[in-house]
């Protein structure tokens, strides 16, 4: 029995523990176990409340015929050990986790997409990167074949590099590359993982070399928004309260060396060839979709999952508005269900679009569709 008198115990929630707050449901990001737990909302207004308060000020904080309902909430989080019950001097010990992003690279990644004038001209391309402290290159190819010895070739240049630490091979399937001489290209160099798409389906994954049946034939199928892609990782989470986590510190190279934020975007910046990379990522022009968190997209900034989620702001709903949802993102946070689930309406069925305000939620119907879907 919960003893509401008690002012020496506290309630402490462990710093991993994130709590993300949406329209209609809460989310506890366990930022260092990678684990997602979805709740209702008002536990959100409970931590909030109750955060680093001893158990008689938390019980003060409602009504006292509510002791039940606190004890609840306090046993909920003690056995999914989400917080612990501790001291004063406790409280002082465990910190909220700081949440800047800082990165010491003026672009944190980079991706080249394939094709023979860049593949001959690898070494100009490498030369700009490694000047601008770049830790993570991703070489992609859609359609053209590569060979082992190319492979092999890009790594070698690659991990003489000086900023580049992780590479990662982004290929096409075909019959004649030779799959058995793939392991020994991950020992020559620095990357860490080589992705074949297009293959067949009784491929396994094998070290860090990973197989997938999926047909990708452009950098126009990259947008999808589902759980399985969601981040749980303090970069990620850190990088999402201000930044785009798709496009902050990015650049994409396509086959013609055209310099852009997205492969899939049409705007170009500058050339990899004639121009000064330092020169193009220090445009303002350049950097203004870095600066688009979830915060500030229709629809994503009332969902539970912003912080965790990836963005896309090629595809939108509205391309007029830069500010749109991204077109792919099957969620809706206004009832908490994904599309395929029983009960799913539509976002567009949930308020209103219009050119002057975007989305604008109508929280009349909101609330009787969630009547009828969780309280029937």
């Amino acid at each position: 029995m919960l003893n509401k008198n008690n002012k020496n115990e506290y309630l402490i929630f462990f710093s991993p523990c994130e709590f993300t707050k949406g329209f209609s449901k809460a989310l506890i990001s366990d930022i260092q176990r990678g684990q997602l737990t979805s709740v209702n909302s008002d536990v959100y207004d409970f931590v909030k409340a109750s955060h680093k308060k001893n158990i008689h000020e938390i019980v003060q904080e409602y009504n006292t015929d509510s002791e039940d309902f606190v004890e609840s909430y306090i046993n909920y989080f003690l056995e999914n050990d989400f917080a612990f019950i501790g001291s004063f001097d406790d409280t002082k010990m465990f910190m909220d986790i700081p949440l800047h992003f800082e990165s010491p690279s003026h672009i944190t990644t980079v991706v080249i997409e394939h094709s023979e004038n860049n593949f001959e001209q690898i070494e100009t391309i490498l030369k700009q990167i490694d000047s601008v402290l770049t830790p993570t290159v991703q070489y992609v190819s859609f359609e053209e074949i590569m060979t082992i010895e190319q492979i092999m070739h890009l790594n070698k240049l690659f991990s003489s590099c000086t900023n580049i630490a992780a590479i990662s091979f982004v290929l096409k399937y075909h019959d004649g590359l030779e799959f058995e001489k793939l392991p020994q290209v991950l020992k020559t160099g620095e990357f860490f993982e080589l992705i074949i798409h297009s293959a067949p389906s009784n491929f396994n994954h094998e070290n860090y070399i990973i197989y997938i049946d999926e047909k990708i034939s452009s950098n126009s199928q990259c947008g999808n928004i589902s759980e399985d892609t969601f981040s749980v990782n303090m970069p990620h989470f850190t990088e999402s309260q201000k930044f785009n986590t798709c496009l902050n510190r990015k650049i994409s190279i396509d086959k013609k060396g055209n310099v852009k934020n997205c492969l899939s975007m049409e705007t170009v910046y500058g050339s990899i060839f004639e121009d000064d990379i330092k020169n193009i990522i220090k445009a303002k022009s350049f950097q203004i979709l870095w600066h688009i968190n979830k915060d500030s997209i229709e629809v994503c900034k009332d969902c539970e999952f912003r912080l965790v989620c990836t963005d896309c702001r090629c595809f939108i709903k509205d391309p007029q508005n830069i500010h749109s949802q991204p077109s792919k993102c099957f969620y809706n946070p206004y009832i908490a269900k994904w599309k395929g689930e029983e009960g799913y309406v539509s976002i567009e069925d949930c308020g209103s679009y219009s050119k002057e305000s975007g989305f604008t939620p109508n929280h009349k119907k909101i609330a009787e569709i969630n009547k009828q879907l969780w309280e029937s």
